[in-house]
């Protein structure tokens, strides 16, 4: 389910009444907590105005004052107007700062945020307290690091991002938990898990997922040919296969450059045809020519695996190899 349309948060926040997507969702709770933060400071906003007896009580200090003073009769009336602007300054200030917050709730959300809009005024105390909580709720603390377990001998790389992190798994197990943290998408091979304010185990071997198993939340696996949401306390594994001859020759070719074998690894990964590994083994077939001194073929390779594969997320680190002379 997509997350919730602004004029839905809006009403969402003037009636209380949660929507169930709301609840799994930590980026429509967020956007939720900030509507009802808005409408709080609407609430709490006075109706600016100066009434009849406080221009007569403005009045009469001003002729104290020029009794005080001694000033002429005839400044009277400029000096009445210069106190009346500087003591109605704070409220023309709060007029401006109540119709433009109004206006922007109003073009954003439409009716739903009206009704905030009239409600009785407070004392400028409890005004100020309120603009305290305000901006404190209204601007969420920067997300962490999630938490990232890898299991011995787990192979992978992680990229941290803004909102969310990316990480490529090769083989091992990992335990991540993005509670209170930025998000993740796994990539396994041409699968993605993605890791959404839960805890979730993910083991893979060969650039396949083997099981993944959500500890707390939910998580969605999207690939080529399926997409599974899994809930709390479930564990996905994939279908049993017979290994293809890509998939041997890939893991076999792992071997090799991890044992400094390059040149046995380039024979190998070139070997690895198969949909589900071809993207990986194109290039790392080009790491290990660079590895074995080919710098030649190494710059070929990384030219061919970009054509082939431009939104890899090997794709920088193939563009960075290419400047190499």
């Amino acid at each position: 389910m997509s997350c919730l349309a602004p004029h839905d948060l809006a009403r969402a926040a003037t009636i209380d009444v949660l929507p169930p997507h709301v609840h799994d969702c930590l980026d429509c709770r967020r956007a939720l907590d900030q509507q009802r933060a808005m409408l709080r400071a609407l609430q709490t906003l006075p109706t600016p105005s100066l009434s009849d007896a406080r221009r007569r009580a403005l009045k009469a200090e001003t002729l104290a004052e020029i009794g005080q003073r001694g000033r002429k009769p005839e400044t009277l009336a400029p000096l009445a107007e210069r106190r009346t602007m500087r003591h109605g300054w704070r409220w023309t200030v709060g007029a401006i700062a109540a119709a433009a917050l109004a206006f922007v709730v109003l073009r954003s959300h439409g009716p739903a945020a009206t009704q905030a809009i009239g409600a009785p005024a407070m004392s400028s105390e409890r005004i100020a307290f309120v603009e305290r909580d305000v901006a404190r709720d209204d601007v969420p603390p920067p997300l962490r690091t999630p938490a990232i377990d890898a299991g011995v001998g787990a192979v992978l790389m992680h990229t941290p991002g803004t909102a969310r992190d990316a990480v490529a798994l090769a083989d091992g197990t990992i335990d991540i938990d993005t509670r209170g943290a930025r998000d993740v998408d796994v990539r396994i091979g041409r699968t993605v898990v993605r890791v959404d304010d839960a805890r979730v185990k993910i083991r893979a071997r060969g650039h396949a997922v083997i099981s993944v198993e959500v500890v707390v939340g939910s998580a969605r696996i999207i690939g080529p040919d399926k997409q599974v949401t899994l809930e709390r306390d479930t564990v996905w594994t994939a279908a049993p296969r017979v290994a293809s001859a890509s998939l041997t020759a890939f893991r076999d070719a792992w071997i090799a450059l991890r044992s400094g074998r390059a040149r046995e690894a380039i024979a190998l990964f070139d070997r690895a045809t198969d949909t589900t590994v071809a993207e990986e083994a194109s290039y790392w077939a080009a790491v290990a020519a660079m590895r074995a001194g080919d710098l030649a073929d190494a710059q070929q390779r990384f030219a061919d695996f970009l054509s082939r594969f431009p939104a890899s997320p090997y794709a920088d680190k193939a563009r960075s190899a290419l400047h190499v002379r």
